[in-house]
This record gives structure tokens, C-alpha cells and sequence, in this order.
């Protein structure tokens, strides 16, 4: 799943973590976190080259 995908389904553009390599380029991570309902939840996606490569989420329901 790309970020574009992503966003359309949740909604907005979450938050940037982190960031390493060039967009363009091979090698290319991205964190975005997305901030839950509840004190301290989120759910965080690990973008690799453009399509999700891991997910992590805390609180959520």
C-alpha cells in the first residue's frame, strides 16, 4: 500500500518521524505517525521505497 493510499484511507497525513534517503532514490524510509483518539495512541507506518513496509500501533481500538 502506497502513502497516497494510505492517506485516503485514514484520512490525513499524519505526522513525519523520520526520514532517510532520497524520495527518487532506492533506499528511500519514511515514518508516519498517526496520532489515536485516546492519551498516547498512534499508529506508526514504516514506508520503504513508497508502499508500507511495517506498521506499529499502540492504544488504538
Amino acid at each position: 500500500m502506497t502513502y497516497k493510499e494510505v492517506q485516503r484511507l485514514v484520512g490525513g497525513t499524519g505526522s513525519v518521524g523520520s526520514e532517510s534517503g532520497f524520495n527518487s532514490h532506492e533506499n528511500h524510509y519514511l515514518s508516519i505517525i498517526y496520532d489515536g483518539v485516546a492519551p498516547h495512541s498512534y499508529a506508526s507506518l514504516i514506508f520503504s521505497n513508497g508502499t508500507v513496509s511495517s506498521k506499529t500501533e499502540y492504544g488504538l481500538k
